[in-house]
């Protein structure tokens, strides 16, 4: 009978977020350019859409239990553009997510190599801290005169908290692949070196697939 485990995960899969401060700023953004020139027609062509997730782990099951640590990478943005022969204009929003996190993951159905039980189910509650970076570039060009350029940079750090649920499927002991799926409760910081304070809100639902290796 096997009490103890450690084990390493890596997964990848997708997240969706609610950002709605965020967009409300790259529509503000929209609204000012139309202002400043009346007829340039700038669309909307990205609006912070889910997107890939990436995750490494390391946990230390005890039967039923198992604590770890975890380090994910979230992407999403926003975008404005309008271009023709005479010129273009373009406007991005990137916000990147460094979720630094600890898990606990009760299994209802713990793996039991001896019984030759090849899947496990189990729950799980991640509270973790998430290093955001948002990345704002804006140019305008018309016949190859930049008339205007701007970049600004902020980081900010906010917490969250992810529940979710998933399954385990062990080829051999040692050598398995899961799922998981949850939704993550963000309290996002608000960037206030941004136009509106918009809070940077990572809220949304999760879902992945990885490889698990255990010892």
């Amino acid at each position: 009978n096997i009490s103890a485990q450690l084990s390493v995960n890596y997964s990848f899969g997708y997240g969706a977020y609610k950002m709605g401060d965020m967009k409300n700023l790259l529509e503000d953004i929209r609204l000012h350019v139309e202002g400043q020139y009346p007829g340039l027609g700038v669309a909307v062509v990205d609006n912070f859409p889910a997107y890939m997730t990436h995750s490494a782990d390391i946990g230390y099951r005890i039967k039923s239990h198992e604590i770890g640590v975890r380090s994910s990478f979230m992407s999403t943005g926003g975008k404005l553009s309008r271009q023709d022969h005479t010129g273009e204009y373009e406007a991005s929003i990137t916000v990147n997510g460094y979720r630094q996190a600890l898990f606990y993951r009760y299994y209802f159905l713990p793996p039991l190599p001896e019984k030759k039980r090849k899947i496990s189910v189990f729950a799980e509650l991640s509270p973790s801290v998430i290093i955001s970076r948002v990345k704002i570039k804006e140019h305008l060009t018309v016949y190859e005169d930049i008339l205007e350029s701007e970049k600004s940079k902020v980081d900010k750090v906010g917490f969250s908290c992810l529940p979710q649920v998933g399954a385990r499927y062990n080829f051999i002991p040692q050598v398995g692949i899961q799922v998981v799926a949850g939704y993550e409760i963000s309290f996002g910081p608000s960037a206030e070196k941004l136009a509106g304070n918009p809070k940077i809100d990572w809220s949304g639902v999760r879902v992945a697939g990885g490889v698990t290796l255990s010892f």
